[in-house]
C-alpha cells in the first residue's frame, strides 16, 4: 500500500526529487511519476521523506480500490444452466444404455466412423468459408462505413485493465507497448477483460473471429488489475504516467470508484493538456457517475442495448457524454476464446474505438491539405522559374540582337562613307590632271 503525494507545481516535485538522490535509502521505496508530478510512497517510508521534504507544497492521498464495469451477460449464463442440465441428463441417459450399447458397438462403429468423417469435412468446409464477424454493437456505431477512409492507423490507444492476450489469432501484432504497473504481476494472474475491451478497440480483420472498430489502430497494454478485477489507484496513476510517456492519443479507462481521488484527477488533467483524449466507463450502479467518468477531462460513456435504450445497470444523470452499445458484447478472450459480456467496460471500449477512426481521418485529411499545399507551392516555384529562364534567354537574345544591330550599323556608315568620298576624289584629280596639261 501506498501514499500519493501529489505536486501542483512542477518545480515541488523536480526539488523533492533531487532530495530523494541525495537520501539514497528512502529511494528503493519510493515510485516516480514524473510526467503527472507524483510521488508514490511507501507507508512505512512516509514519515522519512515528509522529515526530508517538509510538509508544504503538495497534497497527500490515501490508497483507494478501483473494480471494473463489467458482467457476465444473461445469455452466458442461460446458455451455462442449458449445458448443465444437458451434460446431467446424458449422464443419467448413459448410465442406463451402457448395456444396450455394447450390443451395437459392433454394428453401429462403421456409421460412426462415417458420421465423423463427415462432421470433419464440414468442419473445414466451413473454417475455409468462414469470415470475421463484425458484432452487432461494430455496426451499432457505424464503423464499417468509414473503413474506405480509415481503420484508425497511426493512432495509440492505451488499455488501462487487466492485461491483453498478445497470442490471441485476432490481436496478433496489434500490440505495440506493454507494461505491468502492478507488483508479480504475469500471464498466472492475468484477467480476460483487458483482452475483451483491447478486441473490441482493435480486432483484425484475419477472416476468422471477429473485427473491432479499429482495426489498424496501435494498443499498448498497461497492466494495472489483477484477474479478481480490482485495483489500486496508485498503480492506475503510474499506468497513466506510462501512457503520457509513450505519448498515446487515446486513453481507455473501463473501470472506477465512488471516490473522488485529488492525485487520480491531478493525474487526468495534466493527460488532457498533453493532448490525451480520455474515455471512461460511467459505472453499472443505474445511479450516478463514478469516477473517473465523473471529471470533466473524461469522456463518460452510458451502456444501450440493440433497442438503443439505455442499459438497466448503466449509470445516468448530469455529466454522462455519451452512450454506446454494452449489452450482449461478443469479443476476444483469453486461450483465443470468445465470450459475451454486458456492462459499461464494452461501450467505453466502443467509443475509445470510434475516437481512434475520428482522429485517424482528421490526420488523413490534414496530411492531404498540406500536400496539396506543398505540390501548389513547388508547381508555383516551378512556373516561376520558368518565367524567369525565359526572360533572360529573351534578355540575352535582345542584347546579342542589339549588339548585332550596332555592329552592321556601324559597318554601313563607314561603307556608305566610303562610297560618297570616292567620285570627290575622282572629281579632283580629274581636274588637276587638266590643269597640269594645259
Amino acid at each position: 500500500m501506498y501514499k500519493i503525494i501529489s505536486f501542483p507545481k512542477t518545480l515541488g516535485y523536480s526539488i523533492c526529487a533531487k532530495k530523494l538522490k541525495e537520501n539514497q535509502s528512502i529511494m528503493p521505496s519510493v515510485r516516480h511519476c514524473e510526467s503527472v508530478g507524483c510521488f508514490l510512497v511507501a507507508q512505512d517510508e512516509f514519515e522519512k521523506l515528509t522529515k526530508l521534504i517538509g510538509r508544504e507544497g503538495y497534497t497527500v492521498s490515501n490508497e483507494v480500490q478501483v473494480r471494473l464495469h463489467s458482467k457476465e451477460s444473461k445469455k452466458n449464463k442461460e446458455s451455462k444452466e442449458s449445458k448443465e442440465s444437458k451434460e446431467s441428463k446424458e449422464s443419467k441417459e448413459s448410465k442406463g444404455s451402457k448395456g444396450s450399447k455394447e450390443s451395437k458397438e459392433s454394428n453401429g462403429s462403421k456409421v460412426s466412423k462415417k458420421s465423423k468423417e463427415n462432421k470433419d469435412h464440414k468442419e473445414n468446409k466451413d473454417h475455409k468459408d468462414h469470415k470475421e464477424e463484425i458484432p452487432w454493437g461494430v455496426e451499432h456505431i457505424g464503423a464499417p462505413a468509414l473503413w474506405h477512409v480509415t481503420k484508425g492507423k497511426g493512432i495509440k490507444v492505451a488499455v488501462i485493465d487487466t492485461g491483453i492476450s498478445s497470442s490471441h489469432p485476432d490481436l496478433k501484432g496489434q500490440i505495440k507497448g506493454k507494461v505491468s504497473v502492478i507488483a508479480g504481476a504475469g500471464r498466472f494472474n492475468m484477467g480476460g477483460h483487458g483482452t475483451h475491451v483491447a478486441g473490441t478497440i482493435a480486432a483484425v480483420a484475419n477472416n476468422r473471429g471477429i473485427v473491432g472498430i479499429a482495426p489498424e489502430v496501435d494498443l499498448y497494454d498497461v497492466q494495472a488489475f489483477g484477474a479478481e478485477g480490482t485495483a489500486n489507484i496508485s498503480d492506475i496513476i503510474a499506468g497513466i504516467n506510462w501512457a503520457i510517456e509513450q505519448k498515446v492519443d487515446i486513453i481507455n479507462m473501463s473501470f472506477g470508484t465512488s471516490e473522488d481521488h485529488p492525485a487520480f484527477h491531478q493525474a487526468l488533467r495534466v493527460a488532457s493538456r498533453n493532448g490525451i483524449i480520455l474515455v471512461a466507463s460511467a459505472g453499472n450502479n443505474g445511479r450516478g457517475l463514478e469516477y473517473p467518468a465523473a471529471y470533466r477531462e473524461v469522456i463518460a460513456v452510458g451502456a444501450i442495448n440493440q433497442q438503443a435504450k439505455l442499459a438497466e445497470f448503466s449509470a445516468r444523470g448530469r455529466g454522462m457524454n455519451t452512450v454506446a452499445p454494452g449489452v450482449g458484447i461478443k469479443s476476444t478472450w483469453l486461450n483465443k476464446g470468445y465470450r459475451t459480456l454486458d456492462g459499461t467496460s464494452m461501450a467505453a471500449a466502443h467509443i475509445s474505438g470510434l475516437y481512434a477512426l475520428r482522429l485517424a481521418q482528421q490526420r488523413t485529411r490534414a496530411m492531404n491539405r498540406f500536400n496539396k499545399r506543398a505540390n501548389n507551392r513547388s508547381y508555383k516555384q516551378i512556373t516561376n522559374q520558368g518565367e524567369g529562364l525565359e526572360e533572360n534567354h529573351v534578355r540575352k537574345h535582345k542584347k546579342k540582337h542589339e549588339k548585332n544591330f550596332e555592329k552592321d550599323h556601324e559597318k554601313n556608315q563607314a561603307h556608305t562613307f566610303e562610297n560618297e568620298s570616292a567620285p570627290i576624289r575622282q572629281n579632283r584629280f580629274d581636274l588637276l590632271s587638266l590643269f597640269k596639261r594645259r
